[in-house]
C-alpha cells in the first residue's frame, strides 16, 4: 500500500461502509457485479480511445502503405492467439509502435533476408539505391526502437491493421492484451519526455 497506510481502525470501518453502502444501492448481488463490469467497460473504452488517438498522433510520416494483405492479417491473429508468439508479437508492437519509432534499415545484416512476419524476401535502402541483387523486386526492410527482429513494410501495416481492429474491441481478451499492453508503452513513453 505504501504511502496510502490506513492510520486507525476507524478508517478502514468507514470504507467497509461505504462498500455497503454502495451494495445497498442495488437491489441483489447480480445487479451490483453488473454495474462493476459497466464501469470497467468504460474505463477499458477511455483507455482504448486514448491508445487510438496516441497512435494516430504518432504516425510516421515516411511510412508507405501497400493493399491489404488479409492473409498476413490471418496469419498475425493466428500467430497472437498462441501464447508463445503471442510474447513475441507484444516485443513488437513495444518496440515498433507508435509507427514514429519503426525505421528503415540502411544496411542489411547477411543472416537476415526474409521478414520475420511475412516469409517475404528484404532488402535495405542501401542495396534499393544501387539495384543490387534484383533488391528492387524485395520489400525494404524495417526494425524498431530496442529490437534485432526485421520485418517488412507489409508486415507493420497488418499488425498496425490488427492492434487497430484489437483496440476497438476492447471487451475481448486480444483487445485488452493489446490495450493494457499500449497503455503501457504509452505511459513510459510520456515518462521519459
Amino acid at each position: 500500500m505504501g504511502s496510502s497506510k490506513f492510520k486507525s481502525f476507524d478508517e478502514l470501518k468507514n470504507i467497509k461502509q461505504s462498500i455497503t453502502e454502495e451494495k445497498k444501492q442495488f437491489s441483489s448481488k447480480k445487479e451490483y457485479q453488473e454495474n462493476w463490469v459497466n464501469n470497467k467497460n468504460e474505463f477499458r473504452k477511455m483507455i482504448a480511445k486514448k491508445n487510438k488517438r496516441w497512435l494516430d498522433e504518432n504516425k510516421s510520416e515516411n511510412f508507405i502503405y501497400y493493399k491489404k494483405y488479409d492473409n498476413i492479417f490471418m496469419k498475425i491473429s493466428d500467430m497472437f492467439s498462441k501464447e508463445s508468439s503471442r510474447k513475441w508479437l507484444l516485443h513488437i508492437i513495444n518496440n515498433y509502435f507508435p509507427l514514429n519509432r519503426s525505421v528503415q534499415v540502411p544496411k542489411l545484416p547477411e543472416n537476415k533476408t526474409k521478414c520475420a512476419i511475412t516469409n517475404f524476401p528484404i532488402t535495405d535502402l542501401d542495396k534499393i539505391r544501387t539495384g543490387l541483387d534484383n533488391s528492387r523486386d524485395k520489400h525494404i526492410a524495417f526494425t524498431g526502437v530496442e529490437t534485432d527482429v526485421i520485418i517488412c513494410g507489409v508486415a507493420i501495416q497488418e499488425l498496425e491493421r490488427f492492434v487497430y481492429s484489437n483496440i476497438e474491441t476492447y471487451k475481448t481478451p486480444n483487445g485488452q492484451i493489446i490495450n493494457f499492453a499500449l497503455d503501457k508503452l504509452r505511459n513510459k513513453l510520456n515518462d521519459k519526455t
